[in-house]
């Protein structure tokens, strides 16, 4: 005989699984200036999505563009929605912007990449002007970067987590003058909770002239592998038939 193998019994493991391994959840984020030339497959063990990709030469101007090569086989990163105080497809565009150059081995379409411009411009001129872009958040601690590029404006960057576990991080590039500058931001999160989301939110707050925006380039991530609510699920069943059997 044996009992408590009902699925009330399973879901308290499955609980005192997720109860055991869960802490507050954490952003911390920063901005710093792209120097050098960047391998997505090196920096985006888990992910990695790029935008624009001079290879491809075309681009389909709305306003929830998906990655024109990315990491074979996953995908984490979603693709960006524009944010526009005055939503028009035409102020987006490919966008070739400055060095540091992109490259990877293990893409889609585009199996490899090398030394590319990449860039797509989601703004032209004035301040709400951006994008966002979201990716898994779990118990463990992952590391997003995000390659942009920012001209003649103030851009702020906030990033959030679903289930509130966190205060938002918010930080802005400052004033970037006429010439286009480079930058990264790097989040480092964990959520409180599996199946969580991550948001980031880049947007113009200050323009120096009509021509400023801000173009995203490429995103990586990297850090602890995402666990699917339906992993927990198997392996609270793998201890309840283990339970089953000492029973028996």
């Amino acid at each position: 005989m044996f009992r408590n193998t009902s699925m009330f019994g399973i879901a308290g493991v499955v609980a005192s699984i997720v109860a055991s391994q869960a802490t507050a959840g954490t952003i911390s984020g920063s901005i710093s200036a792209n120097t050098s030339d960047t391998n997505l497959t090196t920096q985006g063990v888990l992910d990695w999505a790029a935008w624009g990709n001079e290879q491809d030469g075309s681009l389909n101007n709305d306003n929830s563009l998906s990655p024109s090569s990315r990491k074979l086989g996953a995908n984490l990163i979603t693709g960006i929605t524009a944010i526009q105080a005055s939503p028009s497809p035409s102020n987006m565009a490919q966008y070739f912007g400055p060095l540091p150059r992109f490259s990877w081995t293990d893409g889609t379409p585009d199996v490899t990449g090398t030394n590319l411009a990449l860039g797509v411009r989601t703004g032209n001129g004035g301040t709400g002007l951006g994008f966002e872009l979201t990716a898994p958040a779990s118990l463990g601690t992952n590391t997003l970067q995000v390659y942009f590029v920012g001209f003649s404006s103030t851009i702020a960057v906030t990033a959030t987590l679903s289930d509130g576990s966190a205060t938002p991080d918010i930080d802005s590039t400052g004033p970037i003058g006429g010439s286009d500058a480079p930058l990264i931001y790097t989040v480092n999160y964990s959520a409180d909770s599996i199946g969580q989301t991550l948001t980031l939110r880049f947007e113009t707050t200050a323009s120096t002239n009509p021509g400023s925006g801000v173009s995203i380039q490429a995103a990586t991530l990297d850090g602890s592998a995402i666990p699917e609510p339906a992993s927990l699920a198997m392996l609270a069943a793998g201890g309840m038939m283990m339970v089953i059997r000492r029973r028996r």
